[in-house]
């Protein structure tokens, strides 16, 4: 039986997934997205990111967007509003030119702590931080390298 060991590097991680051998990667040794989340590891058809914001007052000026990648989150603590509009008639628009006001989407979903949540690759979102908000996201297919 082989034991795997910590592994530092995500390169490495990746490598030893392709190789099918089990691996972690070290809280400490995660980096932060170009968003501000934390990526966490990311396997051949999943990533995980860790998400922790803070309610903003120009949230009303935020716009929505579309992504290729199906999103799938829990709510470890806060509250924040999940805005969507699976008909918007023009998603393309919205993942290119992220110009798509939040006022604009139909829907809604609280999320609260211990809630979990499902966005389908494709529909227009947007997220409003009630408070502080922190939750985990797992992306297929694998949103960082």
């Amino acid at each position: 039986m082989e034991i795997a060991s910590e592994t530092t590097n995500l390169t490495k991680v990746k490598a030893k997934l392709r190789g099918r051998m089990a691996s972690k990667l070290s809280g400490k040794n995660a980096c932060r997205g170009d968003k501000g989340e934390i990526l966490l590891i990311t396997g051949n058809r999943l990533s995980m990111r860790k998400w922790q914001e803070l309610p903003s007052s120009h949230q009303q000026e935020q716009t929505a967007h579309s992504n290729d990648y199906e999103t799938l989150g829990y709510v470890i603590r806060g509250r924040a509003v999940l805005r969507y509009d699976a008909d918007w008639p023009d998603r393309d628009r919205a993942t290119e030119e992220k110009s798509v006001p939040i006022s604009a989407l139909k829907s809604r979903l609280e999320l609260t702590e211990g809630d979990s949540w499902i966005v389908p690759a494709g529909v227009v979102h947007a997220y409003e931080v009630m408070e502080h908000f922190e939750a985990i996201e797992a992306t297929s297919p694998p949103t960082h390298a």
